[in-house]
């Protein structure tokens, strides 16, 4: 479902492309070594891996690709995590419409937090 939005939020931007889609990080680490591509889009909601470890392959494997993390959890915490791990940008998925502000933002070699992760206090 996720990747059915995804995919119709970035068809009106004329700047992007959405060039491939992986069902499983291990489909994704077999197909994007040789792959031509500026971005990953990861939804942390993965099956057998999980989204951080996934992460970590790709540091560690290209470490040159940039990583924005699409998921539900709105912890500023966890998204602080996240971003320590190697994403360059974290968007909680009730926010979808900021995914095409957060990849021009990475790919000028900024990070991005969406708005529900950037302005929440942390609870101490």
């Amino acid at each position: 479902m996720v990747r059915m939005v995804m995919g119709s939020y970035l068809e009106g931007q004329e700047d992007m492309d959405l060039v491939d889609e992986h069902a499983s990080a291990e489909a994704a680490l077999e197909r994007l070594p040789g792959a031509e591509v500026d971005l990953v889009l990861l939804d942390l909601s993965l099956g057998e891996m999980s989204g951080l470890d996934l992460i970590d392959h790709l540091q560690s494997r290209l470490p040159d690709l940039p990583v924005l993390v699409l998921t539900g959890q709105t912890s500023p915490t966890y998204a602080r995590k996240v971003v320590r791990a190697g994403a360059r940008g974290y968007i909680v998925k009730e926010e979808m419409k900021h995914v095409p502000a957060g990849i021009r933002a990475v790919l000028r070699g900024e990070t991005y937090l969406s708005p529900a992760v950037r302005d929440a206090r942390d609870p101490r």
